[in-house]
Parts: structure tokens; C-alpha cells; sequence
């Protein structure tokens, strides 16, 4: 990406941490999702069938739903896992 289509702001989110966030240029965000919509073709039916998160056709609410169906069937754990955060943010 060019660096200069990229807009950000930078401010101190607490005493020892400056936070970022950046906005594309909408060409970026048109280029961005067309190459999604090709990938997710693809990639999709590689996924868990129990996996929800940013897939088309399925929502927080069928996910919690889910997991209350597993609850009520006997099961104990219910895993969520955001792996964002689990890597952290690039950048």
C-alpha cells in the first residue's frame, strides 16, 4: 500500500502506551474486500463448522446460541478465541 493514501490518528491511550489507527483510501478498501471475496471462496469450507467469527452467513448470536445448545446437551467448556489478541495487532 502507498503510504501516503493511508490517513491516521496517533493518541496516548494510557501513561506508557500511544495507540494508532489508521483509514485506508476507499481504492484500498474496494481492492481489499474483491480480494476477499475471491480468498473466502476458498477458504471457508477449510474452516471448523463451529468457527464464527467474520464469516458470511453466520453472527455473534448464532455463536452464543451454540454454545447454550452444548451447555444444555452437558458440556462444561465453551472456548472463545479471538486470535487477534492472541497475536497481537500488526504494527
Amino acid at each position: 500500500m502507498n503510504q501516503n493514501r493511508i490517513r491516521g490518528l496517533r493518541w496516548r491511550a494510557s501513561e506508557h502506551t500511544i495507540a494508532n489507527q489508521a483509514f485506508l483510501s476507499v481504492l484500498d478498501r474496494f481492492v481489499q474486500q474483491a480480494v476477499l471475496q475471491v480468498l473466502q471462496k476458498s477458504w471457508d469450507p477449510t474452516f471448523s463448522e463451529h468457527s464464527h467469527g467474520f464469516r458470511p452467513g453466520r453472527s455473534a448470536q448464532q455463536a452464543v446460541h451454540e454454545a447454550q445448545q452444548y451447555i444444555a446437551e452437558g458440556y462444561r467448556w465453551v472456548v472463545d478465541l479471538d486470535l487477534e489478541k492472541f497475536f497481537g495487532a500488526p504494527g
